[in-house]
């Protein structure tokens, strides 16, 4: 049953793909609890707020295996399966309702300035055993497992303003996920929500990585 539902997600994603249709990725803007729970809230200090993105929301195509953009698709690395994101407007949301119980006392002319900025944004999919043909072959003709890898990594980059000096800092969060198909081990997720659960992951580890930052800063 497991191997039908992988099955039936590889048919429709060749649908998407002969019909030129790209596949939504359903991403929450929900902060994990766990998240939301080691928020030191900050009432003493007031800062001014700023987001910035160089990602624009729309289509996205996953990368194979430390290879260029728009070269994979579950690894066979001979067609791209196309999706549609909203992660510029998604961690947007996020970060500035994370900023707000950070930060009780943000005001747009406070000395202090904190500017988040989406730098980059990307996902990768590929077969951990093998590539090409024989993904295919493996997935629709036989019962043999498949081991597929899926990730998803986001880059921001967090600026403080504070006593008149500039601190800087590359932030980076990732998820991966593997799904196994042909045998028990399948969950049968389809790809595009394996995708989205990984940006939501990779969304919640920035900001435990920006808070953690601001500790470091004394804020």
């Amino acid at each position: 049953m497991k191997g039908l539902k992988i099955l039936t997600a590889f048919f429709i994603t060749i649908f998407f793909l002969a019909s030129g249709c790209a596949t939504p990725l359903v991403v929450s803007s929900n902060i994990k609890d766990a998240v939301l729970m080691g928020i030191k809230s900050n009432t003493k200090e007031k800062i001014a707020f700023e987001y910035k993105t160089k990602i624009q929301d729309g289509e996205i195509t996953p990368n194979a295996k430390d290879q260029e953009k728009g070269a994979a698709f579950l690894g066979s690395g001979f067609l791209a399966e196309k999706y549609s994101h909203t992660e510029s407007a998604t961690f947007g949301k996020m970060v500035t309702e994370y900023l707000n119980n950070k930060f009780p006392n943000i005001q747009s002319n406070a000395l202090t300035k904190v500017v988040v900025s989406l730098e980059d944004f990307t996902l990768e999919n590929y077969a951990a055993e093998s590539a090409g043909q024989q993904v295919l072959t493996k997935l629709v003709l036989t019962s043999r497992t498949t081991n597929f890898v899926f990730s998803a990594k986001v880059r921001v980059l967090v600026t403080v303003i504070r006593n008149n000096k500039e601190f800087t800092k590359i932030i980076t969060g990732t998820s991966e996920e593997t799904e196994v198909s042909g045998g028990k081990g399948g969950r049968g997720f389809t790809p595009a929500q394996i995708h989205a659960n990984n940006i939501y992951n990779a969304n919640n580890k920035v900001l435990l990585l920006i808070n953690s930052y601001f500790q470091e800063l004394g804020l």
